[in-house]
């Protein structure tokens, strides 16, 4: 179907939290996952992440990031970002 897809089904099977752009797409991913019958955590956004809000004191959350490049860009203060490497070779099918 898609990447958010696809996402939504990482998520709702291995139990991690997404992080996306945005409340919006926060929006848009739960109303997803609902009418796609997945029940997921609600994902947090971009800022959630800067502030550390939603994540200080649980150190075992585990996070799927959608759309990478655009984290690192306003981690970064919008500095383009041309490349990124993972540890894991295939972190979908790694994930335990």
């Amino acid at each position: 179907m898609g990447k958010t897809f696809d996402a939504i089904k990482l998520c709702a099977d291995n139990n991690l939290t997404m992080v996306c752009m945005n409340r919006r797409e926060v929006v848009r991913v739960m109303e997803m996952a609902k009418d796609l019958g997945q029940e997921i955590r609600e994902p947090i956004t971009f800022d959630s992440i800067k502030v550390r809000e939603k994540i200080a004191g649980r150190p075992n959350i585990k996070l799927f990031i959608d759309n990478a490049d655009l984290l690192l860009e306003y981690l970064f203060n919008e500095v383009s970002i041309y490349g990124v490497t993972m540890t894991k070779p295939d972190p979908v099918n790694d994930i335990q």
